[in-house]
């Protein structure tokens, strides 16, 4: 066993005061307990528990022992913690280019979601591809180029078709409301 495995070990059968128990919760044999216990104790040159047939009690020695080796391990465990949560943890620069129709519909919301999971990203959203160079495409950025070909002019013109509608059927009200006149002199007529 290794030396951190044979603290935990100790540190189990110091605070359940039992072999059984501490084999038990770690889930290994009383005899792997007993053995790890002994070795510890000869290595170390002291005895740690003090053991009757019901009882184990921590020696002066064990009682010292045991507080470093707890503190040692909760230093291990917030080691382990630390770069566990660290290596999920995306930093540094992204630059997403899309054209200004296909980010308006579809990236510019999933990248404030992942802006929100991952707030030490640096997002940028580059929608002219005129403002992209070859240098800026090499790093220290990391670069994605999302392109959509497919039906995007079909697109446009429905998009710009949808806006001219919406500024006919307001002028319409507008003028049938009284509110403003039609260029032409007269109340807007249906086309």
């Amino acid at each position: 066993m290794d030396r951190l495995t044979e603290l935990e070990v100790f540190k189990r059968v110091a605070r359940l005061g039992s072999f059984t128990r501490a084999a038990e919760s770690l889930g290994i044999s009383r005899a792997t307990v007993t053995r790890t216990i002994r070795l510890l104790e000869s290595r170390l040159g002291v005895t740690l528990l003090s053991r009757t047939t019901r009882v184990v009690t921590l020696s002066a020695a064990g009682s010292d022992f045991l507080l470093e080796a707890e503190e040692l391990l909760a230093r291990c465990d917030a080691l382990y913690d630390h770069f566990k949560a660290a290596s999920k943890e995306l930093t540094g620069s992204l630059k997403v280019a899309a054209s200004p129709a296909f980010s308006a519909f579809f990236v510019a919301q999933a990248l404030e979601e992942f802006q929100r999971l991952h707030p030490k990203l640096h997002l940028e959203l580059v929608t002219h591809l005129d403002d992209l160079s070859a240098s800026s495409l090499i790093a220290p950025h990391r670069s994605c180029l999302l392109r959509s070909r497919h039906g995007a002019r079909k697109r446009r013109r429905r998009a710009a078709r949808g806006c001219r509608k919406l500024r006919v059927r307001r002028a319409r009200r507008a003028c049938a409301l009284g509110h403003a006149e039609h260029p032409g002199g007269h109340p807007a007529r249906g086309n």
